[in-house]
Formats: C-alpha cells, sequence, structure tokens
C-alpha cells in the first residue's frame, strides 16, 4: 500500500466509487497491486466483473486517467438488527467492525462448542450477505476491542496492514510490584511450554517477540502497577509471558499470574487501537470502556 497516495472516495448503494491523483498515471493493475494484496482476490475481482472504470469493464492493462473505479461490495453500515447478547459496537465504517469481547470468551472455536466472538459476530449480520472475518485474537481471559472485516475483497489490505504495524493494538494490564517507572523493552523470544499444554515460556528456541511496556502509576496498598504494552509482534501469550518472566506477573492470570482482589478480573485489556484509514491516510482511534472496577482502583490513570 502506498502511504502517499491518498483516495476520495463515497458509496453508491453496494458500490465503492474510488478517485485518486494517481490515477493519471496508473493502470488497473497498478491499482490493484496498491490495495489488493493477494492474486487470489484480484483474480476473482476481475473474473467476476466486480471493478468498472467508468461505466467499463476493463482490463488490467486500463488507463485509469480522469476516471472513477467502482467496485461492487456487499458491506452496508446496517446490520441485521440487535439481539440479547450481541457485543457492543465500538466502530463501524463499510470495510471494517470494532467490537468489545468480554472475559471468558474464546474468539474461535477450540472444537468444544461453547459460544464464541466470532459466532455472535456472524448473528449481528445474518441475511445481510457479510460474512466478517476476526483480524487477530484475544485470550479467552482478555477483554476488549476486536476487529473485523466485512469486506471478503479488501480483508487481504487489512490483514497486510497489521502484520506491517499500521494497526497499532495497545493494552492496559495490572501486574504485582512496583514496575520501573523508566518502563521497559522486553525483546525475548517465545515458544510453547513442553511440560505443559497451553502454557507459553520464553525460550531460545521461540519466535522472536517484543513488548514495550510503560509504566503509568502504582498503587502502595496493593503493591500494584498499572502498565501500557505495546506489541511489536503478536504471539500468543505475548504481554503475559513477557510480563511474568520479567518478575510482573499479571493479576488474576491463572496461567502466568497470581490472585488479587484489587480487581475482579484477569489484569489484560485491549483498550485502544489506531489504525490508518487505507483510503484516506487519515488516523482512526478506537477505544473501548473502563470497568468499574478498573475505574475505581486507578481513578484518572487513563492510557
Amino acid at each position: 500500500m502506498d502511504l502517499n497516495n491518498i483516495y476520495s472516495y463515497h458509496f453508491e448503494n453496494d458500490e465503492l466509487c474510488l478517485r485518486s491523483g494517481r490515477f493519471d498515471e496508473w493502470t488497473v493493475q497498478e491499482l490493484l497491486d496498491d490495495l489488493i494484496p493477494s492474486k487470489k482476490v484480484q483474480h476473482s475481482l476481475m473474473q467476476d466483473r466486480l471493478l468498472l472504470v467508468g461505466d467499463a469493464v476493463p482490463g488490467r492493462n486500463t488507463d485509469l486517467a480522469g476516471n472513477t473505479v467502482r467496485i461492487r461490495l456487499n458491506s452496508p453500515k446496517t446490520r441485521a438488527g440487535a439481539y440479547t447478547g450481541a457485543p457492543a459496537v465500538l466502530y463501524e465504517d463499510e470495510l471494517l467492525l470494532a467490537v468489545h469481547k468480554v472475559r471468558d470468551l474464546l474468539v474461535h472455536t477450540d472444537g468444544s462448542g461453547d459460544d464464541t466472538l466470532t459466532d455472535m459476530v456472524d448473528m449481528m449480520y445474518e441475511g445481510t450477505g457479510i460474512k466478517p472475518h476476526a483480524l487477530h485474537r484475544l485470550d479467552r481471559d482478555t477483554e476488549g476491542i476486536v476487529l473485523f472485516s466485512k469486506s471478503e475483497i479488501f480483508q487481504p489490505l487489512l490483514d497486510k496492514m497489521m502484520s506491517e504495524k499500521l494497526i497499532k493494538r495497545i493494552y492496559q494490564a495490572v501486574v504485582k510490584g512496583h514496575f520501573p517507572e523508566k518502563g521497559m523493552d522486553i525483546d525475548l523470544p517465545i515458544g510453547r511450554d513442553r511440560h505443559n499444554s497451553g502454557r507459553y515460556l520464553v525460550s531460545r528456541t521461540g519466535k522472536d517477540a517484543v513488548t514495550h511496556a510503560r509504566f503509568e502509576g502504582y498503587l502502595r496498598e496493593e503493591d500494584a502497577s498499572l502498565v501500557t504494552c505495546i506489541l511489536e509482534t503478536g504471539r500468543t501469550h505475548q504481554i503475559r509471558v513477557h510480563l511474568s518472566h520479567s518478575g510482573f506477573p499479571i493479576l488474576n492470570d491463572r496461567l502466568y499470574g497470581m490472585p488479587s482482589d484489587a480487581i475482579d478480573r484477569m489484569g489484560l485489556r485491549a483498550v485502544k487501537v489506531n489504525i490508518l484509514h487505507p483510503f484516506t491516510k487519515q488516523d482512526i482511534i478506537i477505544e473501548d470502556h473502563i470497568p468499574p472496577d478498573w475505574e475505581s482502583v486507578f481513578k484518572g490513570k487513563k492510557v
């Protein structure tokens, strides 16, 4: 994706209408390479005649100069309707959805038959033709923001943006002890614990993992600190493993932490997401609500 290329766009019924100053020098193929990194999706888009230049079906070498590009989508802002137990919607446009995941809920099925966040989001769009796709995961006991793509056409672009750090996820953690006020950059590889299924640990043979942790405040009576964490990588249990290994386990983390009455949940939340809009290149900031127990314990200390 060309970060310097700004598109103007609007929607007409089920069509995305795009214009850009680069169209004076671009062909259809150059547009496809900028916005749709998947060759398979590019092929389907052209094969199914879902992309028009003006009112004409183009070839890959068709010049875009002076034309509006129209891409047929099925991505309305409106959903099928509210239902009991539906996740709270924090942000939505024609391409992207952000919802709040509660604790003790899987994003995807693990084969147990338990309800999942994906099932709940699917119900929100039942009958609309939309099949949302989660762009990342949260651990079962971690609550907070989860992003979904609403468009199969632009899902590869959003996946690429995630891998290239153009979508930044920010977490809050409550840890035992007085966290260093200068903060901590934790660059330690993480791998599976061969002796305990479901656990991970710092391991020389693991995958690269980098967590940037920033001190936010200390509660002397609880001997607990509020920490903001930003990930460079997205390994399973990364924040939980890194903080525990560094001597600051997360409160009420059943695998890596320790019990505490200071809060009534595991002390890890996905609280903020910064997204670079793929068309306008403007920052979109999505924030989650603060639970009452966190608000009372850490009053005035926010990310």
